[in-house]
């Protein structure tokens, strides 16, 4: 927590007044102590490394860290490095030189798809697989699926304004009122603050008052017209610009499945589903509308996606299913999202899906590098304002504090049994 909720915290529970400057000072003695045996203790973190390692960079304000930690051993930090500037492949061919050197080899290896990776993994560790987080490629697709919902949402027609002919009539007399005043002699000024409008808009008509005169001018189409209302079966009059749009039953069926995609864009586009009754109540309306083929081809697509992927309760995939399922859905002809899918679909390689899948081969393999993700965030919060940490050697010194603490509170170990190297 915060430096300055510790100090209310010991207060109010043991009555002890300890000033911020002084909570500081301990975690940087405490730090400094457990620096001193560094060296001697990293053999035990490198002889508890298992085959996989999950590695991200991460940034908050001026500092960035480059973490390397352990799924398999509950997230434990294995390795870090921290900077003023961004990472380049300098950095990271560096961090990894240093794991190797301290006898750190890999089975697996988890990142995003930074270019910073492939080619440092690949000169490193040649034999270690290089896994892509499908994490990562997944959110890409999600957030493709989103989009394409959205954009089918702008695509509903909009209610007509039910005053839309009155308001045409009181503009266009507006207009002419202005015309008549200013052919009077009155100042385009006056008349700005006379009527609140803007002088821009008051020169506009006086250039071409006859456009102007055209565009507000009474129409059939602003007329009151008499429409069906399908879903009541009966004959009413209402003020509509037009008749209701081909295909849709009522306004009132516009407005509301406007209103439903809007909270069910991300269960159409994620694999979280439709779990509840509310969820497939809204599904159903969505189906009941002209959009039910393209929001079915969305979410066929993005259960096609995570169906692929999908873990049985005893075994790992078969990588032969998997791989027709990926061909398939590479290859599957899309009629009303292709422009929203395509790209996405030509990344859809047999390179592409062999990366993504090594974790197929063995129980302990990852297909994700959240644990590194997990540990950034820790870092993150450690280095806001309240902390006041804001340089390298500060910074490096909490992790390590941090991540000796959390060992503690794991495996209920002496908090000076193990430590991670610093790089």
């Amino acid at each position: 927590m915060p430096v300055s909720k510790v100090v209310r915290r010991l207060e109010r529970d043991f009555g002890l007044k300890v000033s911020e400057s002084a909570i500081r000072k301990w975690v940087t003695r405490a730090a400094q102590v457990i620096g001193d045996q560094k060296e001697k203790l990293e053999p035990q973190v490198i002889s508890e490394t298992s085959g996989v390692l999950c590695i991200d960079e991460a940034y908050s304000g001026a500092l960035g860290i480059l973490l390397a930690t352990n799924p398999n051993q509950k997230d434990e930090l294995v390795g870090y490095l921290v900077s003023h500037d961004s990472f380049d492949s300098e950095d990271v061919e560096k961090f990894h030189l240093k794991l190797k050197e301290n006898g750190i080899e890999p089975d697996q290896v988890v990142t995003d798809e930074s270019a910073l990776y492939p080619e440092v993994i690949k000169t490193v560790w040649p034999k270690t697989r290089h896994q892509l987080c499908l994490f990562h490629m997944s959110q890409k697709l999600v957030n493709i699926a989103k989009k394409a919902v959205r954009d089918i949402r702008k695509s509903i027609p909009k209610p007509p304004r039910k005053d839309s002919q009155q308001v045409t009539k009181k503009t266009r007399e507006l207009v002419e009122k202005v015309l008549d005043l200013h052919s009077s002699g009155v100042a385009s000024r006056k008349l700005a603050r006379d009527f609140s409008i803007s002088r821009n808009t008051i020169k506009k008509w006086l250039s071409d008052p006859d456009k102007f005169l055209r565009k507000y001018r009474s129409s059939p189409k602003n007329d009151i017209v008499s429409t069906k209302r399908l879903n009541k079966g009966e004959q009413s009059e209402t003020h509509s610009a037009e008749l209701v749009a081909e295909g849709w039953e009522s306004w009132d069926q516009i407005k509301d499945i406007r209103e439903v995609l809007i909270k069910l864009a991300f269960d159409i586009s994620s694999n979280k589903g439709y779990g509840s009754d509310e969820i497939q109540k809204r599904y159903q309306q969505v189906l009941g509308s002209p959009l039910a083929p393209k929001i079915v081809e969305i979410r066929n697509f993005v259960e096609s996606w995570y169906s692929i992927w999908t873990l049985d309760e005893e075994a790992l995939p078969n990588l032969e299913t998997a791989q027709r399922s990926w061909e398939e859905l590479a290859d599957r002809k899309l009629l009303f999202v292709e422009h929203h899918f395509g790209k996405f679909q030509s990344r859809m390689t047999n390179r592409l899906f062999d990366s993504l899948s090594f974790y197929f081969q063995r129980e302990d393999f990852q297909s994700t590098n959240n644990s590194a993700e997990r540990y950034a965030r820790v870092v993150k919060k450690i280095q806001k304002a309240s902390y006041r940490i804001r340089s390298k050697h500060h910074l490096a010194d909490r992790v390590l504090l941090q991540e000796l603490m959390r060992r503690k509170r794991i495996q209920n170990e002496d908090l000076y049994l193990s430590n991670p190297c610093q790089i």
